[in-house]
């Protein structure tokens, strides 16, 4: 089953990448996108289900890791921005 899936996925790869370059708006991001999404699903094969469209579950693990990233990117920046209005009173420089 995994070579399976291994295969569908290599034969998906352009249609992914498509589909990650246009949430991240750069083409860089979104192969990086895809990347981390292939090794997600590649380590979680048992939560396909055979009969259900590969596409769609490859689709929605992108968006899951999209969403993530997003999501620790702004953490990341309004730490960032706490962090220095508290140790310079909130002015640059």
């Amino acid at each position: 089953m995994d070579e399976h899936i291994r295969n569908a996925m290599v034969s998906l790869y352009p249609r992914l990448r498509r589909f990650a370059t246009t949430l991240t708006g750069s083409v860089q991001d979104g192969d990086d996108l895809v990347h981390q999404a292939c090794e997600r699903a590649l380590s979680k094969t048992a939560q396909w289900r055979p009969g259900t469209r590969l596409d769609s579950w490859l689709y929605r693990i992108i968006h899951k890791v999209n969403q993530r990233r997003r999501h620790l990117f702004r953490r990341s920046v309004q730490a960032e921005f706490s962090w220095r209005r508290e140790n310079n009173g909130g002015l640059d420089g």
